[in-house]
């Protein structure tokens, strides 16, 4: 009998889209981003679903396009150091599993960005409230600097450059995970890089590679969304990053792994940490 499989980046909405990864042999979802709490609470309590465990809203930096392209409410701003822990009371009274943080990469965008300190300050306090940090990196600067801020999850892959061997060596000593999301970056590329797209794509599986020959741990994820920009379905979207891992290097037992005791590994590991 095969074990259910956990989709470690989602995001929540209409409940039929959501039978799909019942039906793909999906038992829980990470969701990453989805707003109003009510529309969670109300999937959460859903006994037909797959166990959800959420996030919510994500801080990002006001003015931020994600607060405005993910419909995210004006409380996911949070504007220094000092209004994180305003940011991460409002998800624990909303009853969140964890944090989900946007960490954009100021050279290479003009969206605003959260700063170091900012970020800092977040992932400590997630850890004092012992709930594991999971952000939102589709640059290779913007990974190093999740990995300033010691973030515990960073999710999507690089489509813009390889990693530096150095980044890939802190990933590993700090045991950060990776969720990449290839079947995300996938659309992305398609839909931003036209003619390009294939030769970005190829840079997110060499970068995926590499960590995989660094030892750092791999957890699959889809992004799945309805958004009309770059929709991933849920459920056997999962069997497509699957397929995409094995791509780049993984066994079809370790791709296997990568949706269910490796996802499991993580959150358990994490949350005991900080809670100790």
């Amino acid at each position: 009998m095969a074990p259910g499989l956990i989709d470690t980046h989602v995001h929540l909405g209409a409940r039929e889209r959501l039978i799909g990864a019942v039906h793909a042999g999906l038992t829980t979802l990470v969701d990453l981003g989805t707003h109003p709490d009510s529309l969670v609470d109300g999937l959460r309590s859903d006994a037909e679903l797959p166990a959800i465990l959420s996030a919510g809203s994500a801080a990002s930096a006001p003015g931020s396009t994600q607060i405005e392209m993910m419909g995210f409410p004006a409380e996911s701003a949070v504007t220094g150091p000092a209004d994180a822990d305003r940011f991460l009371d409002w998800r624990v009274d909303n009853e969140a599993d964890l944090i989900k943080i946007i960490i954009e990469d100021p050279a290479a965008t003009e969206v605003p960005a959260l700063s170091i300190e900012t970020l800092t300050a977040l992932v400590e306090g997630a850890h004092a409230r012992g709930l594991l940090s999971v952000a939102h990196v589709v640059t290779a600067a913007a990974f190093d600097r999740g990995l300033d801020a010691g973030v515990d999850v960073l999710t999507h892959a690089p489509l813009d450059r390889e990693l530096e061997p150095g980044t890939l060596e802190r990933m590993r000593d700090q045991g950060t995970a990776v969720s990449p999301t290839l079947v995300m970056m996938r659309a992305m590329a398609d839909a931003r890089l036209g003619d390009h797209a294939d030769a970005a794509f190829a840079v997110a599986l060499d970068n995926v590679r590499a960590m995989l020959d660094a030892g750092i741990t791999i957890i699959a994820g889809t992004d799945a969304n309805e958004t009309p920009f770059a929709p991933v379905h849920h459920g056997p979207s999962l069997h497509d990053e699957l397929d995409y891992l094995i791509t780049a290097g993984m066994t079809s037992t370790e791709a296997i792994r990568s949706a269910t005791s490796s996802p499991a590994e993580v959150w358990v590991a994490g949350v005991s940490l900080h809670r100790s």
